[in-house]
């Protein structure tokens, strides 16, 4: 079977008419041209979901990074950076009790996911200090799940929880070393890598529908 725009006539008819022998794509055509640009666009998602899962690693290997660095400080300095040596809050300068200490290969402060910018602090909730996730540089940007880019950011909040708890779940309620932060916290100086008045989820069980997350934070014990 054949599909064509024109009618059929005889040769002699199109030659009589200065025409070309034109012909429509048979059914077979059609299908083989369809399986192809199938086999493209899984091909495009496909390599996405490849682009994002490297990105989510990114994010876990700059945290524990992180993580890492601030137990080397204690272990050397015998306090974390920037804490208050009466609380052991962080709430000073980390940056230049980093910088004292001689940690000349610290991880990144601010580091790229695609066209999303993270931002890294250390800070407290008042109570317990934490590793502070946020893609605005002052945390003060409430996550948009509506958004490409907003939704992106809580994919990666998500793979990094469950990465490290083996479940994602924002909210304090759910235990675990990784949470959301559900209102943007006290960052006095950029420079200063620190972040206070930090607020952990205690609603919305999940990172993609939450909906009034900040950032995430990672618990330092």
């Amino acid at each position: 079977m054949r599909i064509s725009g024109r009618g059929r006539g005889s040769s002699s008819n199109n030659d009589n008419n200065g025409g070309s022998n034109e012909r429509g794509f048979t059914l077979v055509e059609i299908s083989i041209v369809l399986v192809i640009i199938g086999i493209i666009i899984g091909a495009v998602m496909k390599g996405q979901d490849l682009i994002d899962n490297a990105r989510s690693k990114k994010l876990a290997s700059v945290a524990n990074s992180w993580q890492v660095l601030v137990y080397d400080y204690l272990d050397r300095a015998g306090t974390l950076p920037g804490a208050n040596s009466a609380s052991g809050l962080i709430d000073g300068n980390v940056a230049g009790a980093l910088q004292a200490m001689s940690f000349t290969s610290a991880p990144p402060h601010s580091f790229n996911l695609g066209s999303i910018l993270m931002y890294v602090y250390l800070g407290n909730d008042g109570g317990n200090n934490y590793i502070v996730l946020c893609p605005s540089v002052s945390c003060a940007t409430k996550i948009s799940n509506t958004s490409s880019t907003g939704l992106s950011s809580l994919k990666f909040f998500q793979s990094f929880d469950t990465a490290v708890d083996g479940s994602a779940n924002p909210t304090l309620s759910a235990g675990g070393l990784v949470y959301g932060m559900s209102a943007a916290p006290n960052v006095s100086a950029e420079s200063n890598w620190s972040a206070t008045g930090i607020t952990v989820a205690t609603s919305g069980t999940d990172w993609l529908s939450n909906g009034n997350l900040y950032g995430a934070l990672m618990l330092l014990k």
